[in-house]
């Protein structure tokens, strides 16, 4: 009977390659164990988006303007919202509805970033062996399985940009990387070119990291010219992928600028030097003078009859407001600061995210200095500008992670192939020289020890981060346990207010209360009205009388206040916030702060927490709603709603 030869370390690799994933699923599936919830704030815009394009259809989404948001405006949703998410879930679940599988669109929505993640370990393996051959793919996939960073950003019902973002920036890089390789066909070269124009371009439309991608393929294209390798493949598959990337941009409202923008002039003059590179090897003579000559001068009269040179009339002008914000940190008002993943990344948060992998990123990137081939070069200059952007704004961390994990795989394998194949060695003949290959051989096996240790330090750090319920399921308090406060909240707007109520809260849970509570809101997470977030600021920290002048402006009904006071140490609600509000709103924090209050407060209670003065209309509904003091009861406003641990209180706006 014939039997079926399969190579020891080919059976390893396609077991790696089945287990990596499906460990990776599974660790982001932990929380399931709470309840099948959609994660954060912003997975609930893009389920409604979603739902909304499923049940009107896709051509719909460019002219809605959703009215139960940013009232009494509303939110044009088209040129505020990047459409890739939400378009691919919706397709996924028309197509398994087509197919007959019984699974809802919110399921979809819930289990398409564990499923992402796992994919994406498969698309760093591939990356991975792109660069330093198999042993690297592998390791880096293991590697980005149980990252914290991007366990952070897949798990269960975290239906965010980040689901297929991470997967469209190693794919775009493993497609492109192969398209510039020597030792493919022209054909092949075209036809990796334009998989990567697809993907970088499905990135844009979906994620700002496209941006930041955009601008690494340019810098890379250029630092390959100026290290003298360029080739002509170099010219026609980055200007194919250029291409194709910009006209998907144009296909979306919310991007549509962007092949005008100076980030696109970049790579235009990229193709523009590649061009004349390109004809200065093929003609001589008078003839290449005149065509550089021609093409250059072309070049610059488009430009300027487009009007591009006038972005850089001004320091970073034509850059999108977060990329300015990534190069110029001290610009960020602060409604970008208050928001705790813009802010910059200390090294202890890096360490929280990668660990030991730093320190062997580095022997990975010692290595990939030594080789310095076109790839080394790619991951270099990926890790190099992704740690720029992950100090700047730490949720650009989450970048670093494919990065990282190839680059400490290198080093992993960099170490560990010269003990190796020196254990493999046999033996020598002198007794001597047997003794020293004993001793370097253990010395092997412990280094390879002590690097499996430093290597698997995070998994188990990534499992734990993964054991935690979605926020609304533990009401955004940062506590291991089924905390229902806010689905009891949601549950009452939505089944004791009248439909066309209107609800005013601090912007942070305008999601919630639109797409679960199914109630307008004035204020939500995408914070594009900052002179209404101002003025929701001024009610909070203004006294009743002012307070509901601006409520009855904005035809607010109720007011809805989020305070975890009863928990007495640990604060994650307005009584932490509205520092921030403050800044907002233009007060001085100093002012407004009320530290005989907080004597008072930490001295009879044990509520250590600095509130503003006690006349303000959010000190007294977080004092009488949450903690329950009948003395800072509002006159003007009827407690309607207090949750079962009194972490959401809801008032009724008097009527006219």
């Amino acid at each position: 009977m014939p039997r079926l030869a399969i190579r020891a370390d080919t059976a390893i690799k396609w077991t790696c390659l089945i287990m990596i994933p499906i460990c990776a699923f599974l660790v982001r599936v932990m929380p399931l164990q709470w309840g099948a919830y959609l994660a954060e704030f912003d997975p609930y815009y893009h389920y409604r988006v979603a739902k909304y394009v499923v049940e009107n259809g896709f051509g719909e989404f460019f002219t809605w303007r959703d009215m139960q948001a940013w009232h009494p405006y509303g939110r044009p949703v088209a040129p505020t919202t990047s459409p890739g998410l939400p378009f691919t879930a919706a397709a996924i679940y028309l197509v398994l509805s087509f197919a007959g599988v019984p699974i809802s669109l919110l399921d979809v929505c819930i289990f398409l970033p564990p499923v992402m993640g796992a994919i994406t370990c498969l698309a760093t393996y591939l990356l991975g062996k792109e660069i330093g051959g198999d042993e690297v793919g592998l390791l880096a996939a293991l590697v980005m399985a149980f990252n914290i960073g991007y366990i952070e950003r897949t798990f269960l019902g975290f239906f965010k940009h980040e689901t297929i973002g991470v997967f469209s920036i190693v794919l775009t890089a493993f497609f492109f990387l192969r398209a510039i390789n020597a030792r493919r066909t022209f054909k092949s070269s075209i036809t990796y070119a334009i998989l990567s124009g697809l993907s970088l371009g499905y990135l844009i439309v979906s994620w700002g990291a496209g941006f930041y991608l955009f601008g690494l393929m340019s810098v890379f294209a250029l630092a390959l010219l100026l290290l003298g390798r360029y080739q002509i493949r170099l010219l026609t598959s980055f200007a194919t992928m250029v291409a194709l990337s910009l006209w998907i941009a144009t296909l979306a409202p919310r991007t549509a600028g962007f092949p005008t923008g100076i980030l696109a002039l970049l790579a235009y003059a990229i193709i523009t030097i590649f061009i004349m590179v390109e004809i200065s090897r093929r003609t001589k003579g008078p003839t290449r003078a005149i065509l550089v000559t021609s093409i250059a001068a072309g070049a610059l009269i488009a430009l300027a009859a487009t009007g591009l040179f006038a972005p850089l009339m001004m320091p970073f002008g034509g850059l999108p407001g977060k990329i300015v914000g990534v190069l110029v940190p001290w610009v960020r008002p602060p409604i970008v600061e208050s928001v705790a993943e813009h802010r910059m990344a200390s090294w202890s948060a890096l360490y929280y995210r990668f660990g030991p992998l730093l320190m062997l990123a580095v022997a990975g990137l010692i290595t990939s200095l030594r080789r310095f081939r076109d790839t080394d070069i790619f991951i270099i200059v990926f890790a190099l500008t992704s740690l720029a952007a992950g100090a700047s704004y730490i949720r650009n961390v989450l970048i670093m992670s494919p990065a990282i994990a190839i680059l400490s795989s290198i080093g992993v394998v960099a170490l560990l192939k010269p003990l190796l194949q020196f254990a493999r060695a046999p033996p020598p003949a002198k007794k001597s020289a047997r003794i020293l290959h004993a001793k370097v051989t253990k010395l092997g096996i412990a280094t390879a020890l002590l690097l499996f240790i430093l290597v698997a330090m995070p998994i188990w750090e990534g499992v734990e981060a993964a054991r935690f319920p979605a926020d609304i399921a533990r009401s955004s308090v940062g506590i291991r346990a089924y905390i229902p406060d806010w689905l009891e909240a949601c549950a009452w707007l939505r089944d004791n207010t009248p439909e066309d109520s209107v609800v005013c809260s601090w912007w942070d849970y305008g999601y919630w209360i639109t797409i679960v509570a199914n109630r307008t809101s004035l204020a939500d997470n995408s914070t594009i009205n900052t002179t209404q977030i101002a003025n929701i600021a001024k009610i909070f920290l203004s006294d009743e009388a002012e307070a509901i002048e601006l409520l009855r402006l904005y035809d607010a009904d109720y007011v809805l206040v989020f305070t975890t006071l009863p928990l007495r140490h640990f604060f994650f609600g307005e009584e932490a916030k509205w520092y921030w509000m403050a800044q907002i709103a233009g007060f001085d924090y100093d002012e407004l702060v009320d530290r005989d209050l907080y004597e008072e407060l930490s001295r009879d209670l044990g509520v250590y927490a600095y509130l503003p003065k006690r006349y303000t209309l959010l000190t007294k509904m977080m004092l009488h709603g949450s903690l329950g003091l009948e003395q800072y009861a509002p006159q003007n406003f009827t407690l309607a709603f207090r949750s079962q641990n009194g972490f959401v209180v809801i008032y009724e706006v008097p009527p006219i």
